[in-house]
């Protein structure tokens, strides 16, 4: 099948440029067999020796760094889930936000919500490690 002035409608014309109709190969032209010998060694994208140190990299320095800041860190959530800290529940009835301190026994009150550290420790955890990084990315330049 040609397309408009003798060309080949998905290869480009047959003037040595693309690959004709009649030369349907990969390595039809001085440029694709270029192409198709980068290909075949793979020399043009061997990047799995440079990942693979990377991910090692990871793995010896940076994880064990994030571990220790994460134990630091999560030490306040820890505690609200032992229940060693104290609670709070903050109410709201139409303008009136109430904030109160009750025991740990008692129960949340309806239409109220626990404000304490303990209610979130994963969130709390992970907001601390982005401060503590956030610091000390500040000091640090």
């Amino acid at each position: 099948m040609r397309g408009v002035n003798g060309e080949s409608p998905r290869h480009g014309g047959g003037d040595g440029r693309g690959l004709t109709a009649e030369a349907d190969t990969p390595c039809a032209n001085e440029q694709a067999e270029r192409l198709c010998r980068v290909g075949a060694d793979n020399s043009g994208l061997d990047l799995e020796p440079e990942l693979g140190l990377a991910v090692l990299a990871w793995l010896l320095v940076v994880a064990p760094l994030f571990y220790l800041l994460t134990l630091v860190t999560g030490a306040p959530a820890r505690r609200e889930l032992r229940g060693a800290g104290q609670r709070v529940v903050a109410a709201t009835a139409g303008r009136l936000t109430t904030i109160s301190s009750p025991p740990s026994g008692e129960p949340i009150p309806s239409k109220a919500v626990e404000a304490s550290f303990g209610a979130r420790p994963f969130a709390l955890t992970n907001a601390l490690n982005a401060a503590v990084l956030l610091l000390a990315n500040h000091f640090m330049s």
